[in-house]
């Protein structure tokens, strides 16, 4: 799915400028503008395609009625005006990479999620905890299905899937405030459903510290940030992705289900041989009875893509681990830039079938950023250099489609279950109805 253009202009009128009574320190109107035409000139050249979404003239349209409105903006609505523009360019490594700590973007003390069946509170700090489990109505009277396109045309993705992994960090006061739906820098009201129970709630940031916005317990990764005293949502022990999200590589046997199962959260030599890893968990599965041999990459964001071949060459001739209904990989929305190789040689040299959500990128994509500094504004921009072509140019997927959809609810991440695994261990009979 493709943000619309129309939803992309309509963040850089003016008449969705929401006013603010508030001073906001940062780059003046003639910075910005300085950058903003930097931008528009580098972009064309530093991208190895730059308009394969977006055509030249939506771009320059874009960039005009920026510039036009700058003087008029308050700072988070001019960064939202150009991350508008860097997501519609409709690539995960072309966007905004850095702010200043001046533009940093506040958290509230709670975490939205989008899962399958709704938009939730799936962490908070102590003082907010009757808040989690709370399913998101509204903000400031607004529906959330009015409210989550607007902040996902401030999110740079490839695919719906990946942006809206990523869209957690766009329910801050700021970029409300940016794309128009709030009114004030100094909060929102939220609408609430929990238990039966529909309420207001009216929430105040967390601060801007010198070195930027503070976090606390706002993670990137589902959960509570480590170290931090915020509560989760979901309660008993977690699932086993859960557990090991940060370990580049753990192999497990789970005897019980017959079933050898690799999480690979990154395709790096990190701390050990990317290929020697996955050679010997390939020789102990060869040994022990297993059913199923499942490699999980819902968490793998990228890395070197150059360690794929043997990896991939060992597992195709292995005549045990090479079969349908035996080998088995889980996606999903963070699965991306080199993951998306990884689940493409996948593809194209093995018997794998797909259990999850849809990839965070295309399998024909853009990667290897290269980065803009705006001089002024202190913004950082990646631009992607290279095209990896490992299907036809007529290949125009957008994503990985699973073979095995198995989205993840709210109900189910607050239960500590795994839909994807679950699918994997019944397959293959197809669950009840």
């Amino acid at each position: 799915m493709r943000i619309p253009i129309s939803l992309t202009l309509s963040l850089l009128s003016a008449a969705s400028f929401a006013a603010s009574a508030q001073v906001q320190e940062g780059p003046t109107a003639a910075d910005w503008k300085e950058d903003i035409k930097l931008f528009a000139t580098k972009f064309p050249a530093l991208h190895v395609k730059p308009f394969h979404k977006m055509t030249r003239a939506e771009f320059d349209a874009a960039i005009n009625r920026l510039l036009a409105n700058i003087d008029t903006m308050t700072q988070d609505q001019r960064l939202c005006g150009l991350q508008a523009i860097t997501a519609a360019i409709g690539d995960s490594h072309t966007g905004i990479n850095r702010l200043p700590p001046a533009l940093g973007r506040r958290n509230f003390r709670f975490k939205l999620t989008c899962y399958a069946d709704g938009v939730f509170v799936e962490t908070a700090a102590p003082e907010c905890k009757h808040l989690l489990g709370a399913k998101l109505l509204a903000v400031e009277r607004m529906p959330i299905s009015k409210v989550l396109p607007k902040l996902l045309a401030v999110t740079e993705g490839t695919t719906m899937s990946g942006r809206r992994a990523d869209v957690s960090f766009r329910f801050g006061p700021d970029t409300l405030h940016g794309v128009g739906i709030s009114k004030s820098l100094d909060g929102a009201t939220f609408r609430f459903e929990k238990d039966g129970k529909i309420w207001d709630e009216k929430a105040t940031p967390l601060p801007r510290g010198p070195k930027g916005p503070i976090r606390e317990g706002f993670f990137y990764f589902p959960g509570v940030a480590p170290g931090s005293n915020w509560l989760d949502a979901a309660s008993g022990s977690k699932p086993l992705y859960l557990q090991n999200w940060d370990k580049p590589f753990t192999p497990t046997f789970l005897s019980k289900e017959g079933i050898y199962y690799i999480q690979c959260n990154e395709v790096e030599n990190d701390g050990g041989s990317f290929s020697d890893r996955f050679l010997k968990a390939y020789a102990e599965a060869e040994k022990l009875p297993i059913k199923k041999f499942v490699i999980d990459l819902r968490l793998n964001g990228g890395g070197n893509n150059e360690l794929l071949p043997p990896v991939i060459q060992a597992l195709a001739k292995s005549s045990k681990l090479n079969k349908k209904g035996v080998l088995f990989a889980i996606i999903g929305g963070r699965t991306q830039s080199a993951a998306q190789n990884f689940t493409n040689q996948l593809q194209l040299h093995t018997n794998v079938t797909f259990v999850g959500d849809p990839t965070g990128e295309s399998p024909n994509h853009y990667g290897d950023p290269v980065e803009l500094q705006l001089p002024k504004t202190g913004i950082v921009i990646h631009i992607s250099s290279i095209r990896w072509h490992e299907f036809p140019d007529s290949d125009k997927r957008n994503q990985t489609t699973p073979d095995i959809p198995a989205p993840l609810t709210f109900a189910q991440y607050r239960q500590g279950r795994d839909p994807a695994m679950e699918a994997i261990i019944r397959y293959p009979r197809k669950p009840k109805s």
